[in-house]
């Protein structure tokens, strides 16, 4: 199995963090338990040979090096038991304070928008236009797609597979240094998406791209959807097909599938680009030429 994306070396769920602290907390009580029970026997030992040499001469000769040998093996269990308890003791502090840091940490994923003046990217941005009206700024993207960092290096979409066929479609992987991102680098046009979700729902997030990726032979373009809302713009009909899909469709339909549902009351087919843009507009750390994109780009740029 190819893992594309990989899940960061995050500190873990929560709900885990939080079973491990039970279980070095008992942990940690019985380390007080057996330590404040060897005190005790040593108390009693150190009473009983005190009491024993009042009585017996002979038997407070044995009592001397008996208590010696209590007295250093009472010595190191003592150091023992102190050890075990001080790193069960910073073990349990170190995932206490994991477990507040894993309930604030927060990661980042991309929906990247984008128009590389492509003859059926233009005709999407119609239909957009006809849409949203032609002053529309969201209207101008044609195509979506999803990355898990900053690089844009990795991305997945349901696009051409060719650069210059467009009729050979499906799961693809795609760079905005590389393919039809770079095609026209003085034409081509991005708007970044930056969302921040949780460690649970990015790690799922990465392993349904990596399983989309494993199967995508099982995949293919929705071509004839795409083609009925260009037509007729938002198509009532309902479609369950969950092995065809495009670009927008399958970018809403896997956020979703993740517990990241942006679009609460829209039906997944008729998601498009321009719905992502307006949407998520607050949410745009760049939008600008491809080719001046920078991975810790923070400023927006028209």
């Amino acid at each position: 199995m190819v893992l594309l994306f990989r899940t960061k070396p995050s500190l873990g769920s929560p709900v885990r963090l939080q079973a491990r602290s039970r279980r070095l907390t008992v942990a940690l009580g019985f380390v007080r338990f057996w330590r404040t029970c060897g005190a005790l026997a040593a108390f009693a030992a150190t009473f009983y040979l005190h009491k024993s040499q009042r009585s017996n001469a002979p038997l407070r000769q044995l009592s001397r090096r008996s208590r010696g040998q209590m007295h250093a093996y009472t010595e190191q269990a003592e150091l023992t038991i102190i050890f075990v308890y001080g790193i069960i003791s910073c073990e349990l502090l170190r995932l206490r304070v994991e477990i507040l840091m894993s309930a604030d940490k927060q990661n980042k994923i991309y929906i990247v928008l984008s128009n590389n003046h492509t003859s059926v990217g233009r005709i999407v941005c119609l239909r957009q236009k006809l849409q949203f009206g032609r002053k529309d700024i969201g209207a101008r993207y044609s195509h979506a797609s999803l990355s898990l960092d900053a690089t844009l290096q990795n991305m997945l979409s349901f696009a051409r597979k060719r650069i210059h066929n467009p009729f050979v479609a499906g799961l693809v992987q795609e760079s905005i240094t590389s393919g039809l991102f770079a095609l026209k680098p003085t034409q081509s046009r991005i708007a970044v998406i930056c969302l921040d979700v949780s460690s649970e729902q990015y790690d799922k997030l990465a392993a349904r791209m990596n399983e989309y990726w494993n199967k995508r032979s099982e995949y293919k373009y929705n071509t004839h959807v795409l083609i009925r809302i260009l037509l007729h713009g938002r198509d009532k009909k309902r479609y369950e097909d969950k092995k065809s899909f495009f670009c927008s469709q399958w970018v809403e339909d896997i956020l979703r599938e993740c517990g990241i549902d942006i679009f609460a009351d829209e039906e997944l087919y008729t998601v498009s680009p321009a719905d992502f843009y307006h949407k998520l507009s607050d949410y745009i750390i760049y939008e600008g030429l491809t080719k001046e994109y920078s991975g810790d780009a923070r400023t927006e740029n028209t």
